[in-house]
């Protein structure tokens, strides 16, 4: 288990998959770590916005070799306590993007708490062989 969170907050990016109507979506994104939650955004009009809205389940993968794990889970929109911590930390390292969501040229953004988590870890370095599960 604490392989597994030492990689979650070791890294900032993540590849997601959504789905809406059995059409997949992979993308790249970033995410932080805000009181123990997995928080990730994006905008409304995108892709994985619009799959969010109609299914709120995905599976995020995270990297950095020889590790990796994938998690399963169920995006819960974060209360209004944990968006304005989000968005203090985005307005650091992303003023750009505040600004361009303020201005209305990314149109809302939608923030999501991974929750109801499944995670699958391995470790290439000891030989492949079945992944450790574990709730978080």
């Amino acid at each position: 288990m604490e392989n597994i969170l030492k990689l979650i907050e070791g890294n900032e990016h993540c590849v997601i998959a959504t789905s809406s109507n059995d059409n997949p979506r992979a993308s790249i994104m970033e995410y932080v770590i805000i009181d123990g939650n997995i928080v990730l955004s994006t905008t409304e009009d995108s892709i994985k916005g619009q799959n969010l809205k109609k299914n709120k389940k995905v599976s995020i993968s995270i990297m950095k070799l020889p590790e990796y794990i994938t998690i399963d889970g169920v995006m819960e929109e974060l209360s209004e306590e944990l968006k304005e911590k989000y968005y203090n930390i985005i307005a650091k390292k992303h003023p750009e993007l505040i600004e361009m969501e303020k201005s209305g040229k990314l149109g809302k953004f939608l923030c999501y708490k991974l929750t109801d988590m499944t995670a699958y870890y391995s470790n290439m370095a000891e030989g492949f062989k079945p992944p450790l599960i574990a709730k978080l």
